[in-house]
């Protein structure tokens, strides 16, 4: 586990991207929403990479719990279902398609920013795999176990997050900008105490 103020450093570097986007490049909260929800697709992608590193170089691993393993592609569909919600809640015009189309198309520095942050959320997320889990050789001393059960409860805190917000914005309709700052604030509060 990181110390944590480097812990504290990398959040605060993290919650910067979607702040700078938000006023230097005019993106919206479902920009930054999506952006959220790269970086932890690749995380998750990186996990897998994890588990199969450790599983090569340890054969005696015990199991995943199998409950822990089936339940998280319900907690992470709820998670979405619930964010989708939480989009719609917030304008009721909203358009799935035509948003992530934008998010793709929109032309930052003379270039589509999708093919700008795509390279960039996932060498983010190799750098992240590679300095504190490849190098220091974590693959030998970590339970996989131990590994799916940290993302595992990690993604129910997710979901109290995104619940908590969804609920927020049912009863009180906030500016994009209040929307944006309380992503980042609940993003930067997991990140910070529940991200492994």
């Amino acid at each position: 586990m990181l110390p944590f103020k480097l812990r504290l450093f990398q959040v605060i570097v993290e919650a910067l991207l979607p702040i700078l986007g938000y006023f230097y490049w005019d993106w919206s909260f479902y920009f930054i929403l999506f952006y959220y929800f790269l970086d932890y697709l690749v995380s998750s992608v990186f996990l897998l990479k994890k588990i199969d590193l450790i599983q090569k170089n340890n054969i005696n691993q015990v199991e995943i719990n199998t409950f822990q393993k089936y339940s998280s592609f319900i907690i992470i569909a709820l998670i979405i279902l619930i964010g989708y919600f939480l989009l719609f809640n917030l304008n009721k015009k909203f358009s799935f398609t035509q948003e992530t189309l934008n998010f793709l198309f929109v032309k930052e520095f003379g270039i589509p920013q999708g093919f700008l942050l795509l390279p960039l959320i996932y060498l983010a997320g190799y750098m992240n795999f590679k300095n504190l889990f490849l190098v220091p050789k974590r693959y030998l001393t970590i339970k996989k176990t131990d590994l799916f059960s940290s993302y595992y409860y990690g993604n129910l805190i997710c979901l109290g997050l995104v619940s908590f917000f969804y609920i927020l914005t049912l009863f009180i309709q906030f500016n994009e900008l209040t929307n944006v700052i309380i992503l980042v604030v609940l993003s930067s509060f997991y990140s910070l105490y529940f991200k492994k």
